[in-house]
């Protein structure tokens, strides 16, 4: 499954930057536990649902990526 998400408008430290990204759910097949908990999270779900939640999860880990870059680091990734 593919989710290309729309440009996403952070305000950080007073800053307001825009960032861009994309990712893929891959569920790795050969790990046995891995499966099984993927299963149990995901069962029953709509696609949507798996969605908002790969969405959320990423945004998650983004904002805590950002929100440990100071100014001049986020400034010269530009």
């Amino acid at each position: 499954m593919r989710l290309s998400c729309s440009p996403v408008l952070t305000q950080l430290c007073g800053e307001c930057m825009l960032i861009v990204y994309a990712l893929q759910v891959k569920i790795q097949g050969q790990n046995e536990d891995m499966l099984q908990a993927a299963c149990q999270q995901f069962l029953g779900k709509s696609e949507e649902h798996i969605k908002q939640i790969a969405l959320e999860t990423l945004e998650g880990h983004q904002r805590a990526i950002m929100g440990n870059m100071t100014v001049e680091v986020r400034r010269s990734h530009l």
